[in-house]
């Protein structure tokens, strides 16, 4: 900074001053390192969960679900036997317990890692991901989308879908809203995803906190990962009104 010096009219001299922000610098950088850092963390948490999932459901699907099978076949194998009359009832009732566990079990599998991620593709999972919240706690959900197929790498596909399922799970936690509606659009190489809800709301103020809560830890998770995807990411939320989620990401990053 400078500024002149006036004697009679005429400038005689100046004044500087300067700060040295060299410091300032240091630190900012290290700020904006440490920020790049956590969201690759996380991202990379989220990748080494996921293949946890994986391994987890495979095993379910390999070994219980295989012996619960089996298990089943053999009953009614021996139902078949003449002269069990009188254990009929407990064969029936063993194998409607093994039926249930076999249901338990794929629904585990599927929470846990969804084959149709896989198989079939982001879109589709977000159908039957809608379905399943529908049909497990009686909500509304509506899935709006203006893409049948979109081509990502499976960890692309994998943070999407489960930043996606962390906010409608925080949503059917917290926010006791009856409709939830998912949008999402791909425009040109911008992928558009808007998740709103008609719940209670928050202070979004509290995202900011250290002690947040768990449900905003989770929304803070979300956030980390879509801008170590290079996206942008936002929530609005008002009391009694209810709360939209939205982010944006970029296909050709």
């Amino acid at each position: 900074m400078a500024g002149p010096v006036f004697k009679d009219s005429k400038v005689t001299s100046f004044v500087t001053s300067s700060r040295d922000i060299t410091e300032w610098m240091k630190a900012n950088q290290e700020i904006e390192d440490y920020q790049s850092s956590l969201q690759n963390l996380t991202s990379e948490i989220s990748l080494v969960e996921e293949n946890h999932r994986k391994q987890i459901a495979a095993n379910i699907h390999d070994h219980l679900s295989q012996s619960l099978v089996i298990s089943k076949m053999r009953i009614s194998e021996m139902q078949k036997r003449p002269n069990i009359e009188d254990i009929q009832p407990d064969l029936d009732f063993i194998k409607n317990r093994i039926s249930e566990a076999l249901d338990n079990s794929r629904k585990i599998t599927y929470e846990l890692s969804p084959p149709v991620l896989y198989q079939l593709g982001i879109v589709d999972a977000l159908y039957w991901f809608a379905g399943e919240i529908e049909e497990s706690y009686g909500l509304q959900v509506t899935l709006n989308s203006n893409i049948s197929s979109l081509q990502l790498s499976d960890s692309k596909s994998i943070l999407i879908f489960r930043c996606i399922q962390e906010v409608v799970t925080n949503t059917v936690k917290y926010a006791k809203a009856t409709t939830i509606n998912i949008d999402f659009n791909k425009n040109e190489e911008v992928l558009l995803i808007d998740i709103s809800d008609n719940g209670i709301g928050f202070d979004t103020s509290t995202l900011h906190k250290t002690n947040m809560s768990s449900s905003g830890f989770g929304l803070f998770a979300v956030r980390e990962r879509i801008r170590n995807l290079k996206g942008e990411f936002n929530i609005d939320s008002e009391i009694n009104i209810g709360t939209v989620v939205n982010f944006s990401i970029h296909l050709d990053e």
